[in-house]
Order: structure tokens, then sequence, then C-alpha cells
């Protein structure tokens, strides 16, 4: 079995921290984040396996755990796909 994994940036395109994927649905999705940190209400999730960048909206967080609404993909930009899976992606 293949852990989904991604990172989470703000509406900035600043990295925030990593995730895996615990749970998928159609319109929702319920990550694990690498660290505990409070996220902000509007994120990105680039999906390390799809290469893409999803808009979302936090719902709920607990701790290292939450749940968010999908909003769909977030608009082209490839400066920030080629950061995101290149090794540096942290840094701006």
């Amino acid at each position: 079995m293949h852990l989904q994994s991604g990172k989470i940036l703000d509406g900035g395109e600043r990295f925030l921290t990593e995730f895996i994927y615990k749970n998928r649905t159609q319109g929702g999705i319920r990550l694990r984040l690498a660290q505990r940190m409070p996220l902000p209400r509007s994120i990105l999730l680039y999906d390390d396996q799809q290469g893409a960048l999803l808009a979302a909206n936090v719902i709920w967080q607990n701790g290292v755990d939450a749940g968010c609404r999908m909003k769909g993909r977030w608009p082209h930009n490839e400066k920030l796909l080629l950061r995101m899976g290149g090794p540096y992606y942290a840094v701006q």
C-alpha cells in the first residue's frame, strides 16, 4: 500500500506543512498533518502523485487531523508547480 502525500500552502502560496491523505471522497478530504499547527480557513493542497494544486476550505481541525471541502483546481502556476515538485519546495 502506498501512502498518498502532499504539501499544504496558504492562500499566498507559502508552504505550511506536509500531509498524508487519510480519506478522500467526491467533495471532501481528511488529512493527517506532518506537524501540529493551526491551518487557515482557505488552503492549497499540492498532490505529490498528481503534481496538481487544489484549493480547499478547512472545515474542522483536531490536532494533526483536518477535514477539508474541495473547491477545485488552483489556476495553473508553472513556477509554483516546479517548486513544489522539487527538493527545496519550502524555500521561496
